[in-house]
């Protein structure tokens, strides 16, 4: 079945940090939310968020990229770096890798040529998202196109692979005796995990017309 894609909008900043939280997996595998709207010193943070190696990330949300979001991320990146033990306190049941740096990620629908070119000029590693908020085939979803910087891609965690079964013969059992009957339960092959939707890539998607 085609896809249908409906472009929506989306002008409420509140409402906005709330979408990115809902689908922050979508930047990345393994980011989880710890905090949003909040103040680290003087500077209000949109999302701070962790990934599984216990690193930090500043997330800076807006409906359109600006120096006011720059600054302020660059002002909570100082305190973060200047602060690493009251970030532990703070978070006493996350193991935070305070000793490296965070990472400012800025998200917006559109970022200029010069909003690009100085978060190049920064040390802090940085990573640029640009958001869609589409419907497609009639379910809303926010999706990410990374512009500057690299996403990490990590890798899937292996599942084990399921012992083979037990023969009634090698256990020791007559042949004419169900597993159940001889205290065993049969080994059954593990539920395979749904599959992830696919993550669409907006800069082709938005070669259509329509939208």
């Amino acid at each position: 079945m085609a896809l249908t894609f409906k472009k929506l909008t989306v002008e409420d900043l509140d409402e906005l940090r709330g979408l990115v939280a809902e689908h922050v997996g979508g930047i990345e595998g393994g980011l989880a939310v710890l905090d949003q709207a909040f103040l680290l010193g003087s500077a209000l943070v949109d999302l701070l968020a962790v990934d599984p190696q216990g690193g930090l990330s500043l997330l800076a949300v807006g409906t359109q990229a600006s120096d006011e979001m720059l600054l302020r991320s660059l002002d909570a990146y100082g305190w973060c770096r200047d602060n690493a033990e009251t970030l532990r306190r703070l978070y006493p049941r996350q193991a935070l890798a305070v000793e490296r740096p965070p990472r400012l990620v800025f998200i917006a629908p559109r970022f200029s040529d010069g909003f690009r070119r100085k978060v190049r000029c920064l040390t802090p590693p940085v990573l640029c998202l640009e958001f869609r908020y589409l419907e497609v085939n009639g379910v809303r979803g926010l999706f990410f196109d990374p512009i500057e910087g690299e996403v990490v891609e990590r890798p899937p965690v292996p599942r084990v692979a399921p012992a083979p079964p037990v023969t009634p013969e090698a256990a020791g059992v007559p042949a004419d005796v169900s597993p159940v009957e001889a205290g065993r339960e049969v080994p059954r092959e593990p539920d395979d995990l749904a599959k992830q939707l696919e993550r669409l890539r907006f800069r082709e998607a938005f070669r259509i017309d329509s939208l």
